[in-house]
Protein backbone atom coordinates (compact mmCIF):
# COMPACT_ATOMS: atom_id res chain seq x y z
CA UNK A 1 0.00 0.00 0.00
CA UNK A 2 1.13 3.63 -0.69
CA UNK A 3 2.90 5.63 2.15
CA UNK A 4 1.66 8.60 0.08
CA UNK A 5 -1.07 10.96 0.14
CA UNK A 6 -1.81 11.93 -3.31
CA UNK A 7 -3.16 15.41 -3.26
CA UNK A 8 -4.82 17.01 -6.61
CA UNK A 9 -4.39 20.66 -6.16
CA UNK A 10 -6.83 22.86 -8.60
CA UNK A 11 -5.54 26.49 -8.28
CA UNK A 12 -4.66 29.11 -10.66
CA UNK A 13 -3.28 31.75 -7.63
CA UNK A 14 0.75 30.76 -7.48
CA UNK A 15 0.78 32.15 -4.01
CA UNK A 16 -2.33 30.58 -2.50
CA UNK A 17 -0.88 27.17 -4.16
CA UNK A 18 2.75 27.68 -2.87
CA UNK A 19 1.00 28.91 0.58
CA UNK A 20 -1.33 25.24 0.18
CA UNK A 21 1.64 22.94 -0.76
CA UNK A 22 3.67 24.68 2.51
CA UNK A 23 0.30 24.26 5.10
CA UNK A 24 0.68 20.68 3.78
CA UNK A 25 4.40 19.62 4.23
CA UNK A 26 4.47 21.78 7.67
CA UNK A 27 1.73 19.36 8.70
CA UNK A 28 2.97 16.07 7.64
CA UNK A 29 3.36 15.20 11.54
CA UNK A 30 -0.80 14.83 11.32
CA UNK A 31 -0.82 12.74 8.53
CA UNK A 32 -0.72 9.14 10.31
CA UNK A 33 -4.91 9.93 11.44
CA UNK A 34 -5.32 8.85 7.33
CA UNK A 35 -6.07 5.79 6.61
CA UNK A 36 -5.53 5.01 2.61
CA UNK A 37 -7.44 1.66 2.79
CA UNK A 38 -5.40 0.33 5.71
CA UNK A 39 -2.26 2.26 5.16
CA UNK A 40 -1.17 5.37 6.70
CA UNK A 41 0.55 7.97 4.60
CA UNK A 42 4.00 9.01 5.99
CA UNK A 43 4.18 11.98 3.53
CA UNK A 44 1.78 13.92 0.97
CA UNK A 45 2.27 14.34 -3.06
CA UNK A 46 1.01 17.11 -3.85
CA UNK A 47 0.40 17.84 -8.14
CA UNK A 48 -0.34 21.18 -8.81
CA UNK A 49 -2.32 22.04 -11.37
CA UNK A 50 -3.20 25.84 -12.80
CA UNK A 51 -6.88 25.55 -14.81
CA UNK A 52 -9.66 23.15 -15.01
CA UNK A 53 -9.40 21.14 -18.08
CA UNK A 54 -5.40 20.20 -16.61
CA UNK A 55 -6.83 19.33 -13.74
CA UNK A 56 -9.45 17.28 -14.95
CA UNK A 57 -6.65 15.34 -17.56
CA UNK A 58 -4.66 14.65 -14.40
CA UNK A 59 -7.59 13.02 -12.81
CA UNK A 60 -8.10 10.71 -15.96
CA UNK A 61 -4.24 9.84 -15.71
CA UNK A 62 -3.36 9.34 -12.30
CA UNK A 63 -4.96 7.44 -8.75
CA UNK A 64 -5.79 10.73 -6.79
CA UNK A 65 -6.51 10.83 -2.69
CA UNK A 66 -8.46 13.87 -2.79
CA UNK A 67 -8.89 17.47 -4.74
CA UNK A 68 -8.16 20.41 -3.36
CA UNK A 69 -10.55 22.89 -5.65
CA UNK A 70 -10.24 26.37 -6.00
CA UNK A 71 -13.85 27.87 -7.66
CA UNK A 72 -12.33 30.65 -9.44
CA UNK A 73 -10.08 28.87 -11.96
CA UNK A 74 -9.45 30.88 -16.00
CA UNK A 75 -11.33 28.47 -17.77
CA UNK A 76 -14.29 27.73 -14.92
CA UNK A 77 -16.10 29.71 -12.48
CA UNK A 78 -18.55 29.26 -9.33
CA UNK A 79 -20.50 26.26 -8.45
CA UNK A 80 -20.21 25.09 -12.49
CA UNK A 81 -15.84 23.88 -11.88
CA UNK A 82 -17.40 21.69 -8.94
CA UNK A 83 -20.12 20.26 -10.45
CA UNK A 84 -17.45 19.22 -13.82
CA UNK A 85 -15.15 17.84 -11.46
CA UNK A 86 -17.79 15.72 -9.55
CA UNK A 87 -18.77 14.65 -13.09
CA UNK A 88 -15.58 13.49 -13.71
CA UNK A 89 -14.81 11.60 -9.95
CA UNK A 90 -16.51 8.87 -8.83
CA UNK A 91 -14.70 7.88 -5.56
CA UNK A 92 -12.61 10.83 -4.80
CA UNK A 93 -13.12 13.42 -2.10
CA UNK A 94 -13.39 17.14 -3.14
CA UNK A 95 -12.64 19.48 -0.83
CA UNK A 96 -13.67 23.56 -2.18
CA UNK A 97 -10.51 25.54 -1.06
CA UNK A 98 -12.03 29.01 -1.99
CA UNK A 99 -11.74 33.06 -0.70
CA UNK A 100 -15.33 33.30 -0.46
CA UNK A 101 -16.61 33.28 2.59
CA UNK A 102 -19.79 32.56 1.55
CA UNK A 103 -22.43 30.22 3.82
CA UNK A 104 -24.51 29.80 1.43
CA UNK A 105 -22.16 28.94 -1.61
CA UNK A 106 -20.79 26.33 1.11
CA UNK A 107 -24.08 24.92 2.14
CA UNK A 108 -24.38 24.18 -2.13
CA UNK A 109 -21.24 23.36 -3.22
CA UNK A 110 -21.55 20.16 -0.23
CA UNK A 111 -25.31 19.60 -1.82
CA UNK A 112 -23.50 19.30 -4.95
CA UNK A 113 -20.95 16.95 -4.12
CA UNK A 114 -17.77 18.57 -2.46
CA UNK A 115 -17.13 16.81 1.29
CA UNK A 116 -16.03 20.20 2.85
CA UNK A 117 -16.15 24.06 1.83
CA UNK A 118 -12.96 25.78 3.09
CA UNK A 119 -11.58 29.54 3.23
CA UNK A 120 -8.42 30.01 1.98
CA UNK A 121 -7.44 32.79 5.19
CA UNK A 122 -8.94 30.70 7.81
CA UNK A 123 -7.07 27.30 7.18
CA UNK A 124 -4.01 25.80 8.59
CA UNK A 125 -2.29 22.97 8.58
CA UNK A 126 -3.93 21.40 10.90
CA UNK A 127 -7.32 21.95 10.25
CA UNK A 128 -6.21 20.90 6.14
CA UNK A 129 -5.20 17.34 7.30
CA UNK A 130 -8.30 17.16 9.76
CA UNK A 131 -10.72 18.15 6.91
CA UNK A 132 -8.68 15.66 4.33
CA UNK A 133 -9.05 12.71 6.95
CA UNK A 134 -13.09 13.13 7.30
CA UNK A 135 -13.58 13.48 3.62
CA UNK A 136 -11.52 10.56 2.80
CA UNK A 137 -13.30 8.68 5.70
CA UNK A 138 -16.43 9.80 4.56
CA UNK A 139 -16.11 8.88 0.62
CA UNK A 140 -14.98 5.59 2.02
CA UNK A 141 -18.38 4.81 3.96
CA UNK A 142 -20.10 5.82 1.06
CA UNK A 143 -17.96 4.29 -1.39
CA UNK A 144 -18.76 0.85 0.71
CA UNK A 145 -22.42 1.54 1.04
CA UNK A 146 -22.51 2.06 -2.86
CA UNK A 147 -20.75 -1.68 -3.06
CA UNK A 148 -23.36 -3.58 -0.63
CA UNK A 149 -26.03 -1.96 -2.64
CA UNK A 150 -24.87 -3.19 -6.15
CA UNK A 151 -24.09 -6.33 -4.61
CA UNK A 152 -27.66 -6.88 -3.20
CA UNK A 153 -29.25 -5.48 -6.91
CA UNK A 154 -26.90 -8.08 -8.25
CA UNK A 155 -27.88 -10.71 -5.90
CA UNK A 156 -31.88 -9.82 -6.60
CA UNK A 157 -31.20 -9.76 -10.38
CA UNK A 158 -29.35 -13.32 -9.94
CA UNK A 159 -32.03 -14.94 -8.24
CA UNK A 160 -34.68 -13.70 -10.95
CA UNK A 161 -32.42 -14.93 -13.55
CA UNK A 162 -31.97 -18.18 -11.69
CA UNK A 163 -36.10 -18.23 -11.60
CA UNK A 164 -36.13 -17.86 -15.08
CA UNK A 165 -33.50 -20.49 -16.32
CA UNK A 166 -35.89 -22.65 -13.91
CA UNK A 167 -38.82 -22.65 -16.31
CA UNK A 168 -36.82 -22.53 -19.61
CA UNK A 169 -35.50 -26.24 -18.63
CA UNK A 170 -39.49 -27.09 -18.07
CA UNK A 171 -40.57 -25.56 -21.79
CA UNK A 172 -37.35 -25.68 -24.01
CA UNK A 173 -36.73 -29.49 -26.06
CA UNK A 174 -33.16 -28.73 -26.78
CA UNK A 175 -30.04 -28.45 -25.31
CA UNK A 176 -29.30 -25.56 -27.81
CA UNK A 177 -32.62 -23.86 -26.92
CA UNK A 178 -31.73 -23.90 -23.05
CA UNK A 179 -27.82 -22.83 -23.78
CA UNK A 180 -29.24 -19.62 -25.80
CA UNK A 181 -31.81 -18.79 -23.02
CA UNK A 182 -29.31 -19.17 -20.51
CA UNK A 183 -26.94 -16.58 -22.09
CA UNK A 184 -29.48 -13.92 -23.06
CA UNK A 185 -30.97 -14.37 -19.29
CA UNK A 186 -27.80 -13.53 -18.04
CA UNK A 187 -27.58 -10.38 -20.03
CA UNK A 188 -30.39 -8.91 -19.02
CA UNK A 189 -30.74 -5.23 -17.95
CA UNK A 190 -27.18 -5.33 -18.20
CA UNK A 191 -26.54 -7.11 -15.08
CA UNK A 192 -24.17 -8.50 -17.17
CA UNK A 193 -21.69 -7.37 -20.03
CA UNK A 194 -20.92 -10.92 -21.86
CA UNK A 195 -22.16 -13.97 -21.36
CA UNK A 196 -21.16 -17.41 -23.40
CA UNK A 197 -21.26 -21.14 -22.89
CA UNK A 198 -17.92 -23.20 -23.88
CA UNK A 199 -17.73 -26.57 -25.20
CA UNK A 200 -14.63 -28.42 -23.98
CA UNK A 201 -12.54 -30.32 -26.46
CA UNK A 202 -10.26 -32.75 -24.27
CA UNK A 203 -7.95 -33.63 -26.89
CA UNK A 204 -6.49 -30.77 -28.47
CA UNK A 205 -7.01 -29.23 -24.99
CA UNK A 206 -9.24 -25.88 -25.96
CA UNK A 207 -12.68 -24.35 -25.54
CA UNK A 208 -14.78 -23.21 -28.15
CA UNK A 209 -17.99 -21.03 -27.83
CA UNK A 210 -21.65 -22.99 -28.04
CA UNK A 211 -23.81 -19.81 -27.76
CA UNK A 212 -22.94 -16.00 -26.73
CA UNK A 213 -24.97 -12.79 -25.83
CA UNK A 214 -24.29 -9.46 -25.03
CA UNK A 215 -22.09 -6.86 -26.71
CA UNK A 216 -18.79 -7.92 -28.37
CA UNK A 217 -19.31 -11.80 -29.11
CA UNK A 218 -17.98 -11.75 -32.58
CA UNK A 219 -14.35 -11.34 -30.25
CA UNK A 220 -14.79 -14.25 -28.98
CA UNK A 221 -12.43 -16.78 -30.20
CA UNK A 222 -11.27 -20.86 -29.05
CA UNK A 223 -8.95 -20.23 -25.97
CA UNK A 224 -6.35 -23.06 -25.13
CA UNK A 225 -6.25 -24.36 -21.71
CA UNK A 226 -4.17 -27.60 -19.82
CA UNK A 227 -5.70 -30.05 -18.25
CA UNK A 228 -2.58 -31.66 -16.79
CA UNK A 229 -2.34 -30.41 -12.73
CA UNK A 230 0.88 -30.42 -12.76
CA UNK A 231 0.61 -27.94 -15.72
CA UNK A 232 1.82 -23.81 -14.77
CA UNK A 233 -1.22 -22.64 -16.73
CA UNK A 234 -3.21 -21.23 -13.67
CA UNK A 235 -5.98 -19.14 -15.91
CA UNK A 236 -9.19 -19.06 -14.01
CA UNK A 237 -10.63 -20.66 -17.01
CA UNK A 238 -8.23 -24.01 -16.62
CA UNK A 239 -8.68 -23.92 -12.87
CA UNK A 240 -12.26 -23.97 -13.24
CA UNK A 241 -11.73 -26.83 -15.66
CA UNK A 242 -9.64 -28.78 -13.54
CA UNK A 243 -11.45 -28.05 -10.06
CA UNK A 244 -15.04 -28.41 -11.43
CA UNK A 245 -15.29 -25.17 -9.43
CA UNK A 246 -15.90 -21.63 -10.20
CA UNK A 247 -12.96 -19.39 -10.27
CA UNK A 248 -13.15 -15.04 -10.38
CA UNK A 249 -10.29 -13.00 -12.17
CA UNK A 250 -10.31 -9.18 -12.76
CA UNK A 251 -8.85 -8.74 -16.24
CA UNK A 252 -6.77 -6.25 -15.36
CA UNK A 253 -4.10 -8.23 -13.50
CA UNK A 254 -0.87 -8.52 -15.11
CA UNK A 255 -0.63 -12.00 -15.43
CA UNK A 256 0.65 -13.99 -18.45
CA UNK A 257 -1.20 -16.64 -17.86
CA UNK A 258 -4.18 -14.76 -17.96
CA UNK A 259 -3.08 -13.84 -21.34
CA UNK A 260 -5.43 -16.43 -23.80
CA UNK A 261 -8.56 -15.33 -22.00
CA UNK A 262 -8.42 -11.73 -22.45
CA UNK A 263 -10.30 -11.75 -25.26
CA UNK A 264 -13.58 -13.09 -23.33
CA UNK A 265 -14.00 -9.49 -22.33
CA UNK A 266 -13.72 -7.67 -25.48
CA UNK A 267 -9.38 -6.65 -24.59
CA UNK A 268 -10.77 -4.91 -21.68
CA UNK A 269 -9.32 -4.05 -18.16
CA UNK A 270 -11.75 -2.75 -16.08
CA UNK A 271 -13.74 -6.19 -15.96
CA UNK A 272 -14.45 -9.36 -13.85
CA UNK A 273 -14.55 -12.67 -15.44
CA UNK A 274 -16.46 -15.46 -13.62
CA UNK A 275 -16.33 -18.99 -15.26
CA UNK A 276 -18.96 -21.57 -13.94
CA UNK A 277 -19.09 -25.02 -14.44
CA UNK A 278 -21.43 -26.66 -16.63
CA UNK A 279 -21.16 -30.22 -14.89
CA UNK A 280 -23.58 -33.78 -13.34
CA UNK A 281 -22.51 -35.50 -10.88
CA UNK A 282 -18.55 -36.13 -12.65
CA UNK A 283 -19.17 -35.31 -16.48
CA UNK A 284 -18.04 -31.67 -17.02
CA UNK A 285 -20.26 -30.76 -20.29
CA UNK A 286 -18.76 -26.68 -20.67
CA UNK A 287 -18.01 -23.09 -19.10
CA UNK A 288 -20.62 -20.95 -18.88
CA UNK A 289 -18.08 -17.45 -18.79
CA UNK A 290 -19.76 -14.17 -17.72
CA UNK A 291 -17.93 -10.75 -17.32
CA UNK A 292 -19.18 -7.97 -15.57
CA UNK A 293 -18.36 -4.09 -15.89
CA UNK A 294 -17.82 -3.54 -12.36
CA UNK A 295 -14.36 -4.72 -10.80
CA UNK A 296 -16.16 -5.57 -7.58
CA UNK A 297 -18.64 -8.29 -9.35
CA UNK A 298 -19.12 -11.73 -8.14
CA UNK A 299 -19.06 -11.43 -4.37
CA UNK A 300 -19.56 -14.69 -2.30
CA UNK A 301 -22.73 -15.03 -2.55
CA UNK A 302 -22.94 -13.91 -6.19
CA UNK A 303 -20.58 -16.82 -6.83
CA UNK A 304 -22.52 -19.28 -4.76
CA UNK A 305 -25.74 -18.57 -6.62
CA UNK A 306 -23.83 -18.72 -10.31
CA UNK A 307 -22.62 -22.15 -8.86
CA UNK A 308 -25.74 -23.61 -8.05
CA UNK A 309 -26.94 -22.30 -11.83
CA UNK A 310 -24.12 -24.72 -13.23
CA UNK A 311 -25.46 -27.39 -11.37
CA UNK A 312 -28.90 -26.81 -12.71
CA UNK A 313 -27.77 -26.72 -16.18
CA UNK A 314 -26.03 -29.53 -16.28
CA UNK A 315 -28.81 -31.65 -14.23
CA UNK A 316 -31.34 -30.28 -17.31
CA UNK A 317 -28.45 -31.42 -20.00
CA UNK A 318 -28.52 -34.50 -18.46
CA UNK A 319 -32.15 -35.19 -18.78
CA UNK A 320 -32.35 -33.34 -22.00
CA UNK A 321 -30.16 -36.22 -23.76
CA UNK A 322 -31.59 -39.34 -21.61
CA UNK A 323 -34.92 -37.69 -22.78
CA UNK A 324 -33.87 -37.92 -26.54
CA UNK A 325 -32.54 -41.43 -26.22
CA UNK A 326 -36.00 -42.51 -25.10
CA UNK A 327 -37.41 -41.28 -27.53
CA UNK A 328 -35.52 -40.94 -30.53
CA UNK A 329 -35.71 -43.14 -33.23
CA UNK A 330 -31.92 -43.71 -34.22
CA UNK A 331 -29.93 -46.55 -33.04
CA UNK A 332 -26.08 -46.45 -32.45
CA UNK A 333 -24.70 -50.14 -33.09
CA UNK A 334 -20.90 -50.79 -32.16
CA UNK A 335 -19.08 -53.61 -32.92
CA UNK A 336 -15.32 -54.56 -32.05
CA UNK A 337 -12.79 -57.19 -31.50
CA UNK A 338 -10.89 -58.30 -28.28
CA UNK A 339 -8.59 -61.15 -27.57
CA UNK A 340 -8.04 -60.14 -23.71
CA UNK A 341 -11.42 -60.59 -22.30
CA UNK A 342 -12.44 -64.64 -20.67
CA UNK A 343 -9.49 -66.33 -22.70
CA UNK A 344 -10.96 -69.47 -22.46
CA UNK A 345 -13.58 -68.68 -24.51
CA UNK A 346 -11.35 -66.82 -27.14
CA UNK A 347 -9.44 -70.31 -27.17
CA UNK A 348 -13.09 -72.56 -28.30
CA UNK A 349 -13.16 -70.41 -31.12
CA UNK A 350 -9.91 -69.96 -32.61
CA UNK A 351 -9.99 -73.01 -34.81
CA UNK A 352 -12.55 -73.21 -37.87
CA UNK A 353 -15.59 -71.12 -38.19
CA UNK A 354 -16.50 -71.45 -34.89
CA UNK A 355 -18.16 -67.92 -33.37
CA UNK A 356 -19.30 -66.89 -29.58
CA UNK A 357 -22.42 -63.94 -29.93
CA UNK A 358 -22.97 -62.53 -26.38
CA UNK A 359 -26.69 -61.01 -26.58
CA UNK A 360 -27.74 -59.88 -23.46
CA UNK A 361 -26.52 -59.04 -19.92
CA UNK A 362 -27.72 -59.03 -16.52
CA UNK A 363 -25.72 -56.73 -13.41
CA UNK A 364 -26.38 -58.82 -10.52
CA UNK A 365 -25.45 -58.18 -6.63
CA UNK A 366 -21.42 -59.24 -7.00
CA UNK A 367 -21.89 -61.05 -10.46
CA UNK A 368 -22.34 -60.59 -14.11
CA UNK A 369 -24.58 -62.74 -16.09
CA UNK A 370 -24.15 -62.84 -19.73
CA UNK A 371 -26.41 -64.63 -22.52
CA UNK A 372 -25.07 -65.87 -25.78
CA UNK A 373 -24.90 -68.37 -28.22
CA UNK A 374 -22.55 -70.49 -30.35
CA UNK A 375 -22.10 -71.45 -33.94
CA UNK A 376 -19.36 -74.29 -34.63
CA UNK A 377 -17.93 -74.87 -30.88
CA UNK A 378 -18.05 -78.62 -29.91
CA UNK A 379 -19.61 -79.07 -26.98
Amino acid sequence: MSDELDVLLIEDNPGDARLIEEMLLGAAHFLHRIDLDGSRPSRSEIHHEQDLAAGIEHLSEADIDVVLLDLGLPDSTGLETLATVVDETEFTPIIVLTGLDDRDLGIRSIQIGAQDYLVKNEVTGELLIHSIQYAIERNQRERERVRHREQLEALNHLNRISQKITHDIITTSTRDELERAVCNHLVEADAYRLAWIGEIDRIDERISPRVAAGVETDSLDEIPFSLDSDSTDQSPLATSIRTGQIAVRRTGQTDSSLDPWRNTTGGRDDRSVAFVPIAYEDFLYGIVTVSATSPDAFSEPEREILSRLGDIIGHAITAIERRDALVGDTVVELEFETADVIPDLVALTSGGDCSITFESLVRGDDAIIVYGRTEGVAP
